[in-house]
């Protein structure tokens, strides 16, 4: 497979430019395993290497626990870009274990509203109610996150979702 090399893709559309306008959530994982591996080779861009890597291991979870040996497989990746990509697999796998220790405990509603302030604090322009609720013995809340700016509502969901999570809470598709 080979496609356009990057310098040969309008300034605005690629991964770097596209990253540094519109934030790290709007960017593909092909395109910031691309943005991670800086060059392809002749005739195939850092863009087709990132997508053959996922394509070959299907799931960022699989990527990130193959070994350089196996990252080599893949044409266009040598020793270099493949220890470039452990390191940055490592380093998340790092910062989630940190969040889940420093996650703060929300067995209160006091502590379930200081966790939506904060997440309304550093989403400027979001507003975050929430409702709890009670079914079939068992207890939780519903969030409703509201923006006029459907991106900024998009990574404000995101960031909860994942601060959620990290607290060990089961977070359900379509419920915040």
């Amino acid at each position: 497979m080979s496609g356009p090399r990057i310098k040969d893709i309008p300034a605005s559309e690629r991964p770097r430019e596209r990253l540094a306008a519109n934030g790290a959530d709007t960017v593909a994982n092909s395109d910031l395993i691309a943005i991670l591996l800086r060059t392809g080779l002749q005739g195939k861009s850092a863009l087709v290497i990132g997508s053959e890597l996922l394509a070959k291991f299907q799931t960022l979870d699989r990527l990130s626990q193959a070994s350089v040996k196996e990252l080599c497989e893949v044409k266009g990746i040598g020793r270099d870009k493949a220890v470039t990509l452990q390191a940055a697999f490592t380093l998340a796998r790092r910062m989630a274990a940190e969040i889940r220790t420093e996650s703060p405990l929300l067995d209160t509603p006091e502590r379930i509203a200081d966790l939506l302030r904060e997440a309304e604090k550093s989403h400027e322009g979001v507003a975050i109610g929430s409702y709890p609720f009670f079914r079939e013995g068992r207890t939780g809340a519903n969030f409703v996150v509201r923006a006029t700016d459907a991106a900024l509502a998009d990574r404000c969901i995101a960031d909860l979702t994942r601060a959620l999570e990290a607290t060990g809470r089961t977070v359900v598709a379509g419920g915040i």
